[in-house]
């Protein structure tokens, strides 16, 4: 539907991988926690974007390898309740990245 003001939330990727207890957001139980608690931010505040700080973090497996395909990344993408939202990507530590992936 038709929103009014414009709304982005930013998504701290750190503050999720430490709430999380997991290696990596790509972890089973961190990623389903994480889009769990995506979807009510969404719902409650219905924001026309979520701008994700560190966002390198979504891409990175257990192993601090930058993954091909991030699952998290993928399913952020794909979420009916995101469908309306702009997802906004903002690094932070490249450096923590391969370069080969830089």
């Amino acid at each position: 539907g038709a929103r009014g003001a414009e709304l982005a939330l930013a998504v701290d990727c750190e503050a999720l991988l430490r709430a999380s207890g997991a290696r990596s957001l790509n972890a089973p139980a961190a990623r389903a926690a994480a889009l769990q608690g995506l979807a009510a931010l969404a719902a409650l505040h219905q924001p026309s974007g979520l701008l994700f700080e560190s966002a390198e973090l979504l891409c990175l497996g257990d192993a601090g390898n930058a993954m091909e395909a991030p699952p998290l990344v993928e399913e952020l993408a794909f979420a009916p309740e995101l469908q309306d939202v702009r997802l906004v990507a903002a690094g932070g530590g490249a450096p923590r990245l391969p370069s080969h992936a830089l």
